[in-house]
């Protein structure tokens, strides 16, 4: 009682759809939102899985030219890789921006893991088992990535290290054995 014939049409027609505009709305900006992250996750893992892919084959590149070069330089110690600037420019190749590849030995009688060859000089000739105190809690993280391929099996996967700024950020490796060596 004593509403009029305007204000019931409007209660009745006008409110109803303004109602269901406002949820049509909500529910079109939430699919959006989903669809939105569905794209940019699958556009992330699609981009990730190329680099691990072409990371992969630059590892196997570099072990091979590696191998060819030490085959054909029989009289190269590993103590003088870093001397050697052919053999340096074979085994040390810039990846992306902040990557590099690098050479090591598996433990051989002593149980030392050592760097033969690295962009960083503070790592040429160290035992891997050195980076405990620079990698904290995550060192497990990196030392089972790198001590996989004592099968001689191909190894990867992600791990932490500092970067320029010390920051420690996840890094991504390849490890491929250099046939034929240590």
């Amino acid at each position: 009682p004593g509403m009029g014939l305007t204000t019931k049409f409007l209660l009745f027609t006008i409110l109803p759809l303004l109602i269901i505009s406002v949820a049509v709305v909500f529910i079109a900006d939430n699919r959006m939102r989903n669809l939105q992250k569905q794209t940019i996750d699958s556009s992330t893992e699609v981009v990730k899985n190329i680099s691990e892919s072409l990371i992969a084959q630059i590892s196997e590149t570099v072990a091979r030219q590696t191998r060819q070069y030490l085959f054909s330089h029989p009289d190269l110690r590993k103590e003088d890789f870093n001397r050697d600037i052919y053999f340096k420019k074979v085994v040390l190749q810039k990846i992306g921006l902040t990557g590099s590849t690098s050479l090591y030995e598996v433990a051989g009688d002593k149980g030392a893991w050592l760097t033969w060859a690295d962009v960083d000089p503070d790592m040429v000739g160290a035992n891997m088992k050195s980076m405990t105190g620079k990698l904290g809690a995550h060192f497990q993280q990196y030392w089972n990535v790198f001590t996989a391929v004592k099968s001689g099996e191909v190894s990867s996967g992600v791990y932490k290290w500092p970067d320029a700024n010390g920051k420690l950020r996840e890094k991504f490796a390849v490890i491929t054995p250099v046939e034929g060596t240590p």
